[in-house]
């Protein structure tokens, strides 16, 4: 096998990164359609999410160890497979009347999801085609963000206002994705060969929560919990919210593609703050786009019409920064022995996606969608607080955790 990727291999590996956050984001997509065909509540509705983030809480740590064993080009395959696999189960277990039998394959997506980001990264970071790994990991993750916004899209393409029979553009969405994602393995397991990268070394069993006793990581993992769960809260109904005829009563073609810019928003969002970053306290870039994030989604909860719809897609622009940023401060400073135990902390933070949207989908099944979005609201504020208490330790070696 040779040292270094091929122009193909590397091709490869940014569709990698594009694949699994349009997978993703399409099983966000398609709540809606289980939410009308088994006519669920939002509570009951979400518990996709949860099956879909319980795969971070059991396998975020784990994953990098069997990743370590196989190495990362069968980990790669592994996660495709598993996604491939759940993608098909998906389709076929439409067939029958049961929602809650979806909800294990919904699991095994998650699961490839979960072990192809660990497989991928470390291969995007030294295998890409600029002499700087950040900048080799930064362009490929540009993909995945890429991803986020076509998935929208894609399935705005599939439903085409579908209302006869609800489940039948998801299942025909997800057994092409399985055959897609097929193709993929094929791909990576011919070209993804390489012997200078080593697998991500599995966490000492020693002293494993000598990395968590920093109040800082701590409190990381918190904001990551607050951060994600308000983001999969907010996209995965954004879709039902804006067909209210409370908001602007869109199509749900027409809803998907706006859902679509939100994601834009997110990845703008996201490179757009970079300058801010590097030349503003991360602190007050993160508190103030946290507190923005909590007050747009009041607005869009009370406001109504064109305005509510406009405050929760402009929302995308403040969020899409958080997420690293809160990484960054939660793990800055670490000694090197703790870094990848805080960041393995830190990704079981991620479950919130899957533990929030419960408590928002109560409130909503209570009191309306509008109401709801409180919930996402406090989430942001308590982040902003966590940029303010803790942003600005990290920035030297004397920091205190």
């Amino acid at each position: 096998m040779g040292a270094r990727l091929t122009p193909a291999g590397r091709i490869t590996l940014v569709v990698l990164f594009f694949s699994w956050g349009l997978v993703a984001v399409t099983v966000r997509m398609v709540v809606p359609h289980f939410k009308e065909a088994f006519d669920l509540g939002y509570r009951d509705a979400l518990l996709v999410q949860s099956a879909f983030f319980l795969t971070y809480l059991l396998f975020a740590r784990a994953s990098g160890g069997i990743t370590a064993r196989i190495g990362l080009r069968a980990g790669v395959a592994l996660g495709i497979g598993l996604m491939a696999v759940g993608s098909i189960g998906l389709a076929a277990t439409t067939l029958g009347g049961n929602f809650y039998a979806l909800l294990p394959s919904i699991f095994v997506i998650a699961s490839g999801i979960t072990f192809l980001q660990v497989a991928a990264n470390p291969l995007a970071a030294s295998q890409g085609g600029f002499a700087n790994p950040s900048t080799n990991l930064t362009f490929a993750q540009a993909f995945n963000s890429l991803g986020t916004v076509i998935a929208p899209l894609l399935a705005a393409a599939a439903f085409l206002d579908t209302v006869t029979n609800p489940l039948m553009p998801v299942r025909t969405l997800f057994a092409g994705i399985a055959i897609a994602l097929g193709l993929l393995a094929m791909l990576a397991w011919r070209y993804l060969r390489v012997e200078s990268v080593t697998a991500p070394v599995a966490a000492s069993v020693r002293a494993p929560w000598s990395a968590f006793e920093r109040r800082r990581l701590a409190a990381g993992v918190g904001a990551l919990f607050l951060y994600v769960g308000a983001e999969v809260a907010i996209s995965t109904t954004m879709l039902n919210l804006l067909e209210d005829e409370g908001v602007i009563d869109a199509s749900r073609t027409f809803g998907a593609v706006l859902v679509s810019i939100f994601w834009m928003g997110m990845l703008v969002g996201r490179f757009g703050a970079l300058p801010l970053l590097a030349n503003v306290g991360r602190h007050i870039v993160l508190g103030s786009a946290a507190i923005a994030s909590g007050c747009l989604c009041i607005v869009a909860g009370f406001a109504g019409g064109y305005l509510a719809a406009l405050a929760i897609l402009v929302s995308g622009l403040f969020a899409g920064l958080q997420f690293p940023t809160i990484f960054a401060i939660a793990s800055a400073d670490l000694p090197v022995e703790q870094q990848s135990r805080a960041a393995g902390w830190l990704c079981t933070g991620i479950v919130g996606g899957g533990l929030v949207p419960l408590l928002y989908g109560s409130v909503a099944d209570a009191a309306g969608l509008g109401t709801a979005l409180l919930v996402p609201a406090a989430c942001f504020l308590a982040i902003a607080w966590f940029a303010f208490s803790y942003g600005r330790e990290g920035l030297s070696r004397r920091a205190a955790g």
